[in-house]
């Protein structure tokens, strides 16, 4: 509800991420969505350097994933 907060918008990330590890179907969706939060957050200059991982990790298990 909130996407100035960046700790909400991580939380979200880190939820997508986790519910793609335990859906049956719609797994890519989810890691999509968590790509999408942390490229706006990167792009506006809103990542926490701690997080910055998170970009290249979700950029590489999207490419390493399977189609559905």
């Amino acid at each position: 509800r909130d996407p100035a907060n960046t700790q909400w918008q991580r939380d979200l990330v880190v939820s997508n991420v986790n519910l793609s590890e335990v859906v049956k179907t719609g797994k890519r969706a989810y890691l999509e969505r968590a790509l999408q939060i942390v490229r706006d957050l990167y792009e506006t200059n809103r990542l926490a350097p701690v997080d910055a991982w998170m970009l290249d990790d979700l950029t590489r298990r999207l490419n390493d994933f399977p189609d559905e």
